[in-house]
C-alpha cells in the first residue's frame, strides 16, 4: 500500500483526532485531487465529513463529491425501493446487500459512502420471476437484450446480474450471496437471520451483522481496484456500529466455514488490524475460532465444482444442482433429447442420431438474425448477435474484446441460412483462442450434425485463428439453420491459470461468423 493510501485511511479512521487531522493535511498536500485513482476518489465524501467533524477547512472539490454522493445514492435507492415494493407484493423475499445496507453504519448519512448500485438478494427459486418484474419496470439487463436470455445462460453459472434503469440507476440482482456458493439452499441461513433495515420511510431487510461483515470481507477478495480501500473503511464503520463486536465471532466462524471463506476472513481481518489497529476489528479476529477446516479441492476439479453447490446445501441436493448446471438445458429444444445427449457423454454418434430426423437439439433466446456487415459477417460483440445466434454454453458479449467467450465444456451456435436455399453451405469463423498458460492441453472440436469438421489446439499463449468449415447440409424445415457445436476438452478458468480473477470456464472467443453458399471445389 502506497503512502497516500495509508494517510487517507488514517485520516478517515484514526480515533486520535490530532493524528487524523495531521494525516488529512498531509494527504491534501501530497495528492493531486484531480488525478488520484478512483479507489481514493470514492473516499472523498467520507474525507469531507471527517474534516468537517475535525473543524478543518475542506477543499470545495471534496464538498462537491459529498453532495453528489448524497443526491445520487438516494436516487439509486428510491428506484430500487419501488422495485422492492413490487417484489414484496409478488411475495418474492428480498434482502438489501452491501452499500445500501451499510448506510446505518455510516450514521444514516447518504452522502458519506459512494454506491455504484443497489444490490438486492432474492430467493433463487424466484429469480426468474424477479428478473421478469425488473424488465417490466424498465430495468434492462447488462450486456444482454432480455432477462430470459440472461437467466437461460447464466442462472446456474453465476450468482448475480446487473440491471440498468433508463433513468441511470443500477440494480445488481443476486440469487446467491456468493459466487462460490450456488446450491439451492446455500442462502437459506442468510434469509433466516436477516434483520430489519429502515432507511427513511422504506422498511426492508438486510443481512445480520456477522453475515454482512462476511460479505464485505468476501467481496474484498475480488481484488477490484475501485474497492481496494473502501472495504477497509466499511469493515471499521460496521464494527464500530455494533454494540458488542466480539459477539459476532461464533456466527462469523460458522458461516465462514460453511462457505469456505475461513482463510479469506481471517486474513482480511488481520489486514485491517495491521493497517488501522481498530480494537473492534481486533476483538472479532480474536473471537474468530474455527474448530476444524477441511482442505478444499481445487476449483477446477470435479470435487471442487461440487463443493460450490454443496455449501449450505445437503449433498443429494448439491449433486442434483451440479447435474442441472452440467445439463444446461434452458435452451434445449427438446429436454429429453438434450438430456440423453448430455447423459451419454455428448457423443457425436448420439447427436447424429437425435438430429437426423428431429432437427436441432437447441434453440436461442431471440428470434430473427442480427444485421451482418457488407461481407456477410455477424460481429459477435453485440447482445443482439449473441441472443439470436448463440444457444447454450456461451457467456455474455464483450464489445471491448470484440466477441463472446464459450463458457463450459460445449457451446452451440444456431445459424440461420436465410435465402441461401436448400443447397449445401459452409461457415467461416474467426476465433481468439485461450492459451494453455501452463494448464491442461485444451482442444476444441468443431462439429455439425455429430460429425467432427475440424479441431483447434490451444497454443502455449493466446492466439487468433480463422477457419472455414467443409460443406454441410441445411437443417430441415421449419428450422432452416445450421447448428454448430464447439466441444471443449479441458476448458479453463483464468483465475486458476493466474491470468485474472475471471471464474468462467473459457476456451475460445468467437469474434465473427458467417454462413455462405458452398461454391464447390
Amino acid at each position: 500500500m502506497i503512502e497516500t493510501e495509508r494517510r487517507l485511511l488514517q485520516a478517515l479512521l484514526s480515533s486520535d483526532c490530532e493524528a487524523a487531522a495531521a494525516a488529512a493535511s498531509w494527504y491534501l498536500d501530497h495528492a493531486d485531487l484531480q488525478r488520484v485513482p478512483w479507489n481514493q476518489t470514492r473516499l472523498f465524501p467520507a474525507l469531507y465529513k471527517r474534516m468537517t467533524a475535525l473543524d478543518l477547512a475542506a477543499p470545495a472539490l471534496l464538498k462537491g463529491t459529498y453532495r453528489r454522493a448524497w443526491t445520487e445514492n438516494q436516487a439509486r435507492f428510491r428506484a430500487a425501493a419501488t422495485t422492492m415494493s413490487v417484489f414484496d407484493g409478488a411475495r418474492i423475499r428480498n434482502v438489501v446487500l452491501k452499500g445500501a445496507s451499510l448506510v446505518p453504519a455510516y450514521g444514516n448519512d447518504w452522502g458519506v459512502r459512494d454506491m455504484a448500485d443497489v444490490d438486492l438478494l432474492v430467493d433463487a427459486g424466484h429469480a426468474h420471476r424477479a428478473a421478469e418484474i425488473l424488465q417490466s419496470l424498465g430495468w434492462q439487463p447488462w450486456m444482454s437484450t432480455t432477462a430470459a436470455g440472461v437467466l437461460a445462460r447464466h442462472f446456474d453459472r453465476r450468482h448475480s446480474w446487473n440491471f440498468q434503469h433508463p433513468d441511470g440507476p443500477s440494480l445488481d440482482l443476486h440469487w446467491h450471496v456468493f459466487a462460490g456458493s450456488r446450491g439451492p439452499r446455500s442462502d437459506r441461513a442468510f434469509f433466516d437471520a436477516a434483520v430489519p433495515l429502515v432507511l427513511g420511510n422504506v422498511r426492508a431487510l438486510r443481512l445480520c451483522d456477522a453475515d454482512l461483515l462476511l460479505h464485505v470481507l468476501e467481496h474484498a477478495n475480488h481484488h477490484e481496484d475501485a474497492s481496494k480501500l473502501l472495504w477497509i473503511v466499511d469493515v471499521v464503520h460496521l464494527l464500530r456500529s455494533v454494540p458488542r463486536p466480539e459477539a459476532l465471532g461464533p456466527r462469523l466462524s460458522h458461516q465462514a466455514t460453511t462457505h469456505d471463506l475461513v482463510t479469506n476472513t481471517r486474513d482480511r481481518l488481520a489486514e485491517v488490524v495491521a493497517l488501522t489497529g481498530e480494537p473492534a476489528v481486533a476483538s472479532v479476529l480474536e473471537n474468530f475460532r474455527v474448530a476444524s477446516h477441511r482442505r478444499t479441492s481445487p476449483p477446477a476439479s470435479r470435487r471442487g465444482q461440487l463443493a460450490e453447490f454443496r455449501r449450505g446445501t445437503p449433498l443429494p441436493v448439491a449433486v442434483w444442482a451440479l447435474a442441472r448446471a452440467d445439463l444446461d438445458a434452458a435452451l434445449a429444444r427438446r429436454r429429453v433429447a438434450w438430456a440423453s445427449y448430455v447423459a451419454l457423454g455428448r457423443h457425436p454418434g448420439v447427436e447424429r442420431l437425435l438430429t437426423r430426423f428431429r432437427g436441432p437439439l437447441t434453440t436461442v433466446p431471440q428470434e430473427g438474425p442480427p444485421p451482418a456487415d457488407d461481407d456477410g459477417w455477424w460481429q459477435m460483440c453485440t447482445p443482439h448477435a449473441v441472443d439470436a445466434l448463440c444457444g447454450p454454453g456461451w457467456s455474455f458479449p464483450d464489445s471491448n474484446a470484440g466477441g463472446v467467450w464459450t463458457d463450459g465444456s460445449e457451446a452451440r451456435l444456431s445459424l440461420p441460412t436465410g435465402d441461401l436455399g436448400a443447397g449445401p453451405v459452409t461457415v467461416d469463423m474467426q476465433f481468439y483462442v485461450l492459451g494453455r498458460h501452463g494448464g491442461s492441453p485444451r482442444v476444441i472440436s468443431v462439429r455439425a450434425g455429430g460429425a467432427t469438421l475440424t479441431t483447434i489446439d490451444a497454443k502455449p499463449l493466446d492466439s487468433e485463428t480463422e477457419i472455414t468449415l467443409p460443406a454441410m447440409r441445411v437443417g430441415p424445415l421449419p428450422w432452416r439453420t445450421v447448428e454448430i457445436s464447439l466441444r471443449v476438452e479441458h476448458p479453463a478458468r483464468p483465475i486458476d491459470l493466474g491470468i485474472n480473477a475471471d471464474i468462467r470456464w473459457l476456451a475460445v472467443m468467437l469474434r465473427k461468423v458467417r454462413v455462405r453458399a458452398f461454391a464447390g471445389d
